[in-house]
């Protein structure tokens, strides 16, 4: 199909750009302007909560796996006679540290990096929302997010 044989646009409208809602909103936004605009801010804005919700579901799991794992040496260090000694629980708790810091780092670096990328770009998204429409409409990451109270910090929101 070449792009002579191609439908015009204008066959595509069904009568909704003739809308009195439609000439409203492009005259008073100025031909697709600002709530266009925020609109695109909005869904970007939206992605990001969701990109942090899948994050935080996947340090949740990475935790998991690794109680599991930690659980399973646990469990199998038990059931040999070496745990009896001191050198066996010596042994056991470096083990289960090793994997504690692995697990910190490992978590660090896959996972919280980007929640922290997403949460920056996230404030500054509800600045260019607010400024653009004159009001503070957006306030949870400014000022009550984890990376601006700190993860274990009680929020309050005000009444």
């Amino acid at each position: 199909m070449s792009a002579a044989d191609a439908l015009p646009l204008s066959d595509f409208d069904f009568g909704l750009l003739e809308s009195p809602d439609y000439k409203e909103d492009a005259v008073r936004e100025g031909k697709g302007g600002l709530m266009n605009h925020v609109e695109i801010l909005f869904k970007e804005y939206d992605t990001l909560r969701a990109e942090i919700i899948s994050r935080t579901n996947n340090a949740v799991q990475l935790g998991t796996a690794f109680a599991a794992l930690g659980f399973g040496i646990v469990t199998w260090s038990v059931s040999r006679s070496t745990i009896t000694t001191l050198r066996g629980v010596a042994t056991l708790a470096g083990v289960i540290l090793a994997l504690v810091v692995f697990y910190v780092i490992l978590n660090q670096w896959l996972v919280q990096l980007d929640i922290d990328n997403a949460a920056a770009r996230l404030r500054e998204l509800e600045s260019q929302i607010n400024r653009l429409c004159g009001a503070e409409l957006l306030r949870w990451e400014t000022h009550w997010g984890g990376a601006v109270t700190g993860p274990l910090r009680k929020k309050k929101t005000p009444k």
